[in-house]
């Protein structure tokens, strides 16, 4: 009974430093994480440290959770430092769509556990959706021209912002809102530009209230929308100088081809509610 006691405390022993060996590796990645935040937010081009972290990491650590966010890491830090070659080998290295957990778990998870499971990967799904949609309305050929027509862009931007209303009915956007400011900004630019004023004001009207919703929603709150409802975004603490009011309001008092309408009482109205929100350094 003594030799299986002391197998017993033995196996929990090392148990116990395998957990830890774990946490260390945990550790590791979310310090690597929050300097590319940190670097990023900066401009600071020199990601050596970042390489290093995740890079021991990937030549040590066997935890595929761990491998998977710093294989993330390390992509987006080769990116934010210029190195398209070694950002493009990292991916190569990443689990495809349709092979990941969530796609995997989708018909696999009944009853709550299913609920959450679904309402979680939903959620993902809306923020890929928008983030395309927006990067295809960006898109521009190795010339420098965009790829689709000004009539096109606008009608991208509208599925944008139109994709989002449809999946929040009660306008519970949350942490989409971003999405719905930035498409409502285009499409309310490419109008005022056209010389469609009242077109114009519609969509930056629309693009303030995605601002001020996105920088005033409750991180705790659920989604009261049918398919998301008791679901919750989350968040994070709002940096001053980095809120959506803030920039939709430097960049609409900064266009110098808005000149003819802010004498307009709407633009005023608009501009006064921004500064009601718009955090600065």
């Amino acid at each position: 009974m003594s030799n299986n006691a002391e197998w017993q405390k033995e196996a929990e022993y090392l148990r116990e430093q395998y957990r830890l060996y774990l946490k260390s590796y945990h550790i590791m990645e979310k310090l690597a994480d929050a300097l590319v935040n940190d670097y990023s937010r900066k401009n600071i081009k020199n990601y050596d440290e970042v390489i290093m972290l995740c890079g021991t990491i990937l030549a040590e650590c066997t935890e595929s959770e761990v491998r998977n966010k710093a294989l993330r890491t390390l992509g987006i830090a080769y990116g934010y430092s210029g190195k398209t070659d070694e950002m493009r080998k990292i991916a190569e290295q990443m689990t495809e769509f349709r092979f990941s957990k969530e796609n995997f778990l989708l018909y696999r998870m009944e009853g709550d556990e299913g609920l959450i499971q679904r309402q979680k990967y939903l959620a993902a799904l809306i923020e890929q959706v928008v983030s395309v949609l927006g990067l295809l309305a960006s898109q521009r050929h190795d010339n420098g021209e965009f790829v689709y027509s000004t009539e096109d862009r606008i009608r991208i931007w509208k599925q944008l912002a139109g994709f989002i209303e449809l999946l929040y009915p009660d306008g519970d956007y949350q942490i989409k809102a971003q999405h719905g400011e930035i498409a409502c900004s285009y499409l309310s630019q490419a109008y005022f530009n056209a010389g469609n004023v009242d077109e114009g004001f519609y969509w930056l009207e629309k693009a303030c209230d995605y601002a001020v919703c996105f920088d005033t929603y409750d991180f705790n709150a659920a989604h009261t929308s049918p398919a998301l409802r008791g679901y919750s975004d989350g968040g994070w603490i709002m940096e001053e100088g980095c809120n959506r009011t803030a920039g939709l309001l430097d960049n609409i008092i900064g266009d110098k081809t808005l000149s003819d309408i802010k004498n307009d009482a709407r633009f005023k109205n608009i501009a006064v509610r921004l500064k009601q929100y718009a955090k600065k350094h």
